[in-house]
């Protein structure tokens, strides 16, 4: 059996979707990690959400930034916590 051009290029475009589907994830150094902490513990790092798209560092910090600019006015607005302290750190999270 001889295959069609439109065959091998078919094949070869799941070949390459495949291993694009096979990769380990988003690189370390373009993840952002979204805390929280109170006032009364200055230690304290609450982990609120993690930013790890495949499209890169810079929706990364964009969308974690935003996230935090919305939950501290959450915090404030609604729950009365001006000691909340909400912040992005590039990286995964740490305690």
């Amino acid at each position: 059996m001889r295959w069609s051009d439109a065959q091998l290029v078919a094949v070869v475009v799941m070949s390459l979707s495949a291993a694009a589907c096979g990769e380990k994830g988003t690189p370390d150094s373009e993840v952002y990690t979204l805390y929280a902490g109170a006032g009364s513990d200055k230690f304290n790092r609450g982990h609120e959400a993690t930013f790890d798209s495949h499209y890169g560092e810079a929706i990364n910090a964009y969308s974690c930034e935003r996230a935090q600019r919305l939950l501290q006015a959450e915090f404030q607005r609604s729950i009365g916590l001006e000691e909340v302290k909400v912040w992005c750190e590039k990286g995964r999270y740490k305690k």
